[in-house]
């Protein structure tokens, strides 16, 4: 009745149509979704700049010293120089 080629490739043509259709659709979900986190990454971002212009506008609001205030930093005394097998053991164990 039916010829076993036609048949086939309509059954094929079933399974490749919704298979291309979800492969375009993800493709083309993760683009908007990238899109629209670097957009809004990027609009905090100049609303933390605007912010930060903002209040270095006033003098004093970071809680920073005006210039003709600061008072000079003491000196810290020089650090001992770690021999190379304190060092490493240092940085093996994690310490800064």
């Amino acid at each position: 009745m039916y010829d076993s080629a036609v048949v086939g490739s309509g059954v094929g043509l079933m399974v490749a149509v919704p298979l291309v259709t979800l492969l375009v659709f993800f493709v083309f979900r993760g683009f908007w979704t990238w899109y629209w986190k670097q957009s809004q990454q990027l609009a905090v971002l100049k609303e933390i700049r605007d912010s930060l212009r903002a209040l270095e506008a006033r003098p004093g609001a970071l809680g920073l010293a005006t210039p003709a205030v600061r008072t000079p930093l003491p000196a810290s005394p020089p650090r001992p120089k770690k021999s190379w097998q304190d060092a490493l053991l240092d940085r093996l164990a994690g310490v800064p």
